[in-house]
């Protein structure tokens, strides 16, 4: 139970060579020889080690471990080229982990896992490495989720609090119905409002198949496309929204109305934002395309015509979104990959942000809603160049809000649901 975050350099001399020039550097110990015991510990401070006469060993947790024991031990990545130095004659448990995996609670965990009295600790969100804590609001908790047998997600987070329901990919046609405490999915339904993390647990989806018309591959009525207004039923049901005890509804056969993202499609269909696909669905699990992008971003701005056609090979001029995307390129919106648009190609979180980001620039809206909130995200080092600056005005706008898991999932593709949730928020916090 013992940790460094300094620097550790060791430096022999040449006075005739011999072991006694030997070079010894560890992040907790240099030389653990015979029945020496290390366990419990980490590094995160650059360890080195040079000598002239004799021979160098530097390891991110021990420089040499010859006769020894190492037990659930790690480094930080890239403050040692190994976890126990060469030419140790005993095997050293000694893990690798990135600074994602020490920030996210990870490493904490493992220190902790079967140590029958607090020992490590962290807040999550808060402190970006573990720490010797006796407080047992510090402990770390593991939530793992599981789709059958699949694990899909793993969460560590402090006792005492409440988790997020993550959004998980489970194909096309079906939706999460619930996550339950056992896999035989007949006992408690987690509540992700009120129920509180104790201890590690383990939670099972419920994944159940969507309301279908006509069963089997869906495809588009002929004449109706993505994101063009549809016909609408000539008496529309009556709906006293905000009645207590009433769910939000919708007119959407895929959109139950228990799902985190049904307010967000009733939203943004009523105020002509987005529009279903055709045959009574909105096909809230199907990814966002880049076309259906452009034509959403259009349909905010009252579809103004554009000075001329899309100088793109894949876009020609009687597709519904031609007009759309010629528009979005004059005015800087979205842009192609040299001679083509990307007609079909999904709508990346981090592209969605970059869009969105410029559609703000476009109209004139505040888009110096900046800071540091992107880097409490575990994958924030993941996020391109390009998109940077958008993604955290976004985070910092209330747009998005990441994955429940501590990330923000920047290469992963944006969903229709999802796409409604956050232009609702853009419409609430930035058009407002």
């Amino acid at each position: 139970n013992c940790y460094n975050t300094g620097t550790v350099s060791s430096t022999g001399t040449d006075s005739g060579g011999g072991s006694d020039n030997n070079s010894y550097a560890g992040g907790v110990c240099g030389y653990n020889m015979n029945n020496g015991k290390i366990e419990n510990c980490y590094n995160t401070g650059a360890v080195s080690s040079t000598t002239a006469g004799g021979s160098n060993y530097a390891g991110g947790v021990c420089g040499r471990n010859p006769g020894g024991t190492v037990e659930n031990c790690y480094y930080l990545s890239g403050t040692a080229e190994t976890g126990v130095g060469s030419d140790s004659g005993t095997a050293a448990d000694i893990e690798e982990k990135s600074q994602s995996q020490f920030s996210s609670g990870e490493v904490a965990w493992l220190l902790q896992n079967g140590q029958e009295d607090q020992v490590w600790g962290q807040k999550i969100g808060v402190d970006e490495l573990p720490r010797l804590s006796y407080n047992e609001d510090d402990k770390v908790c593991k939530v793992t989720f599981m789709n059958g047998g699949d694990e899909v997600k793993t969460v560590y987070i402090n006792m005492g609090k409440t988790i997020e329901e993550p959004d998980i990919d489970v194909g096309s046609g079906f939706y999460v119905d619930g996550w339950y405490t056992d896999s035989d999915l007949d006992g408690d339904e987690w509540d992700f409002e009120n129920d509180t993390i104790d201890d590690d647990i383990t939670l099972y989806a419920d994944v159940e198949e969507r309301r279908s018309s006509g069963g089997g591959s869906y495809s588009l009525s002929e004449g109706i496309d993505r994101d063009e207004p549809e016909e609408q039923p000539e008496e529309e049901p009556e709906v006293e929204p905000d009645t207590p005890g009433t769910d939000i509804t919708t007119n959407f056969s895929d959109v139950p109305a228990e799902a985190w993202y049904s307010e967000a499609v009733d939203y943004v269909t009523e105020n002509g934002i987005m529009n279903g696909v055709g045959g009574n669905r909105f096909e809230p699990e199907t990814e966002l395309k880049r076309e259906m992008l452009a034509v959403i971003l259009w349909n905010m701005t009252d579809n103004p015509e554009p000075k001329g056609i899309a100088p793109f090979l894949d876009v020609t001029s009687d597709k519904y979104y031609a007009k759309a995307i010629a528009w979005a390129n004059e005015n800087g919106v979205m842009y192609g990959y040299g001679e083509e648009f990307g007609v079909g190609e999904a709508v990346t979180r981090e592209d969605f942000a970059a869009i969105l980001y410029r559609y703000a620039a476009f109209k004139g809206y505040d888009t110096t809603q900046g800071g540091m909130a992107i880097r409490e995200f575990i994958d924030f080092e993941q996020i391109a160049d390009y998109a940077a600056e958008a993604l955290g005005w976004a985070v910092n706008s209330g747009i998005i809000s990441g994955m429940g898991d501590g990330t923000v999932s920047p290469k992963t593709s944006t969903y229709r649901g999802q796409a409604a949730v956050m232009l609702m928020k853009f419409c609430e916090n930035i058009m407002k």
